[in-house]
């Protein structure tokens, strides 16, 4: 299989203007807003800064799958969840001037320092780490999978968003965020398992649900 990578074409300020316009109409019908990928060159370095500020402002709860300079600007705003890569977390990280951090808990907490109010970095086969407030998690499968990594990122950062989906605040403690912790380890490996990314088979994640392990980090 061969995987061709292209930047996106440049769009104008009037484009993002849009989009900010269609966030204000469409969020009374909603309650999370994700923000994931990277954007095509030129893009404003505050534009996720600004859907934050607005998304909140209108009532949503917000998931960033972003890193560097959009990340690092708009951690001010506290987004209530965070899910970069261990990669693009010590790049964001990086940014702002924080220096090298040690290990994948420490950015997570980095992150939650920064603005955060949770932070998950997905770190490959080593699995999961959260950290919100007193709680700090590793979820991870007992055994790696081989398959077809790519898309995996995107089923995680759907399935934390579909928890945080509907009324409440985020999840309080340890059990309710291993609960969540377990769906999206469960998500992200089924779509390993699939051959082209974008797919996940439901019977591979309920397979696969009860095997996910929680450990506690201490920080």
């Amino acid at each position: 299989m061969t995987l061709l990578n292209e930047p996106g074409i440049g769009q104008s300020q009037r484009v993002w203007d849009r989009v900010a316009d269609e966030i204000e109409a469409l969020a009374p019908e909603a309650s999370t807003l994700t923000v994931s990928g990277s954007f095509p060159p030129g893009t404003a370095p505050d534009l996720v800064r600004r859907v934050t500020r607005l998304a909140h402002e209108a009532g949503l709860r917000v998931v960033l799958d972003v890193s560097g300079a959009p990340l690092s600007r708009a951690l001010a705003m506290r987004p209530d969840l965070v899910k970069p890569n261990r990669v693009e977390a010590a790049q964001t990280l990086t940014g702002l001037g924080r220096g090298e951090v040690p290990s994948v808990p420490g950015a997570a907490r980095a992150l939650v320092a920064a603005g955060a109010r949770a932070a998950i970095i997905s770190d490959g086969t080593n699995g999961l780490v959260l950290v919100h407030d007193d709680v700090a998690l590793r979820a991870h499968l007992p055994r790696p999978l081989s398959g077809n990594p790519t898309g995996a990122g995107d089923a995680l950062t759907a399935s934390l968003a579909a928890d945080l989906d509907g009324d409440g605040d985020l999840p309080e403690g340890p059990e309710a965020w291993a609960s969540v912790l377990r769906r999206g380890v469960a998500w992200s490996a089924a779509a390993v398992l699939q051959p082209v990314a974008g797919a996940v088979d439901p019977a591979d994640v309920t397979r696969l649900l009860p095997t996910v392990e929680i450990e506690e980090i201490r920080l």
